[in-house]
């Protein structure tokens, strides 16, 4: 063998190991990635961690191998019977197991993914790490667990279609250098509120509207459950109902930006207009731009006209859902968060202002790990970008009805606040410095813009699903003057029968211990007032797992 022939042959063998040996690595990859998605979605759903574990352990080595044995049985009792001279064989027993097991694995990724994609990514972004549990100076671990998977976001986002989006919306200089406009906001409590009642969240029926226009609105039924319910006894003897009281209002003056949230009374100019004066959007819109002077004024004027004049279209949810053009929507007087948005878009724009039609994804109690389909509006005011939700500043429904509530709440919300329960396709309008990702999205525990008006800090937990042996508790430390209610129910149910009361003790700092007698999954959830013996608002949720 010459010196060429040499040094090709010592080239091919190198570059033959470093193929096998990522081959070698993608046969391990494989299985470990589906034992981790399967037993994440487990662990998401309380199913039996173990079993797909077992699972993992068959798909490699037992099945592959299992594989390869009968077929060399096969292969020898052909040889037998031939009686001839054994043929050569091509692959060794490495390079079988590595193309047996990437079979095997690949297609039941392929079912995995295929069956539960937007599942399984918000159970590895929830509950990835679920085998560090109780894991001491496991942080690093969990961070890069954590990491790798909000690297599946690609699987969401494979099988998730806003409904609500257009090509025609946005274009990428919508997104351009849109932190330069970011005001930051030091918030500061005031002792002034407001008195009229808002709605918690409201229209978050509209987040669950799924691509084939059906909705899953138990989230909002829920709420307002509880809201109706108040069977709950007080240390008194008396029965509080659980309502929406308005928020605190926050005062950033200080730092230019304007107040959040604002007193819940609509603009004096809207409340004041005819029927002469709301001919058409262009009427409405010189209307605005004749009664109101700046750009502040205007926004809250048309945010206030929407959330005022267009009720939510309840069997849209579960039905056909008519046009939702900014003409129908104002013709009609109903819409679903579409039609919210886009008139108001179409209204800011006649009053003189720059505003964008935004979609993403929302979350609500009633799910508080997943997002469903949701679009909202963002506007510019003093040359800074505001976000802000005129859905769900309208109203909620309760059952089949609509129910108006106008609110403050989601408007110019600040947005660290408005992140919480609302994720933009274009991670620009998250109008955050830092964007959060999707999974962090998914991990973070539900939190109403209440929950920051009124001045609450979370402690523990820091996740939206916690896994538990036989309790859930939380730490908040809450403002003076400010009353909290917990109470946990089976993840779904809307019986009041079902609700319990959990054990909330402390001064400044509350520990709330919920007793889960049964494994299952539970909704808890967290209701605030500054009347002991009143009204409660809802301020947080999450989910809690006992095995």
């Amino acid at each position: 063998m010459n010196e060429t022939e040499r040094k090709t042959s010592w080239v091919a063998s190198i570059t033959g190991l470093v193929i096998k040996t990522i081959a070698f690595l993608v046969m391990l990859a494989i299985p470990l990635l589906g034992v981790w998605s399967a037993s994440s979605l487990a662990a998401y759903w309380n199913g039996p961690i173990a079993l797909t574990i077992v699972c993992g352990l068959l798909a490699f080595p037992v099945l592959p191998l299992a594989w390869d044995l009968w077929r060399e049985r096969a292969r020898a009792t052909r040889e037998r019977a031939s009686k001839g001279k054994p043929s050569p064989r091509i692959l060794t027993f490495v390079d079988r197991m590595i193309l047996r097991t990437l079979v095997l694995d690949g297609l039941f990724l392929v079912v995995l993914f295929g069956a539960w994609p937007q599942a399984i990514f918000t159970a590895l972004s929830t509950r990835g790490d679920w085998f560090l549990d109780h894991v001491e100076g496991a942080e690093g671990a969990r961070r890069t667990v954590l990491g790798l998977a909000d690297g599946m976001e690609w699987l969401y986002e494979l099988a998730h279609e806003n409904p609500y989006a257009s090509a025609e919306d946005e274009t990428d200089a919508d997104v351009d250098d849109l932190t330069a406009g970011v005001v930051e906001r030091t918030e500061g409590t005031s002792d002034t509120a407001s008195t009229d009642p808002v709605a918690e969240d409201a229209g978050v029926a509209d987040a669950g509207v799924a691509d084939a226009g059906t909705v899953d609105a138990a989230g909002i039924e829920d709420r307002a459950a509880i809201a109706d319910a108040g069977a709950m006894e007080d240390a008194g003897g008396t029965t509080p109902a659980i309502e929406t009281p308005s928020p605190v209002a926050v005062d950033h003056a200080a730092t230019g930006a304007p107040r959040w949230p604002m007193q819940e009374q609509v603009h004096p100019a809207i409340a004041a207009m005819t029927v002469a004066d709301e001919r058409s959007i262009d009427s409405v819109g010189a209307y605005i731009r004749a009664h109101a002077s700046t750009e502040l004024d205007r926004a809250k004027a048309v945010h206030d006209y929407v959330a005022t004049r267009v009720a939510y279209d309840v069997p849209a949810l579960t039905g056909h859902r008519p046009p939702q053009d900014p003409d129908t929507v104002f013709r009609t007087h109903m819409g679903v968060c579409e039609g919210y948005a886009r008139l108001f878009h179409s209204l800011a724009g006649e009053a003189g202002l720059t505003s964008r039609y935004v979609v993403g994804d929302a979350r609500n109690s009633g799910d508080p790990a997943e997002g469903e389909p949701h679009a909202w509006n963002a506007v510019q005011i003093e040359g800074a970008w505001y976000l802000l939700d005129v859905t769900w500043d309208a109203g909620g429904v309760r059952g089949e009805t609509f129910e108006a509530r106008y609110s403050t709440l989601y408007f110019l919300t600040p947005p660290d606040v408005f992140v919480v329960d609302h994720f933009p396709d274009r991670r620009g309008w998250q109008l955050r410095a830092q964007p959060i990702s999707r999974g962090e999205f998914h991990r973070q525990p539900i939190l109403s813009p209440r929950f920051r008006a009124e001045g609450f800090q979370l402690v523990t937990p820091d996740r939206v699903q916690v896994e538990t042996s036989g309790a859930f508790d939380a730490t908040v430390q809450r403002p003076e003057e400010v009353f909290v209610i917990a109470t946990f129910q089976p993840h779904g149910s809307r019986s009041q029968e079902d609700e319990e009361r959990c054990d909330v003790r402390g001064a400044r700092e509350l520990r709330i211990h919920c007793s889960l007698a049964t494994p299952g999954v539970y909704d808890v959830r967290l209701f605030s007032s500054r009347s002991e013996y009143g009204s409660y608002g809802f301020v947080g949720s999450f989910q809690a797992v006992r095995r």
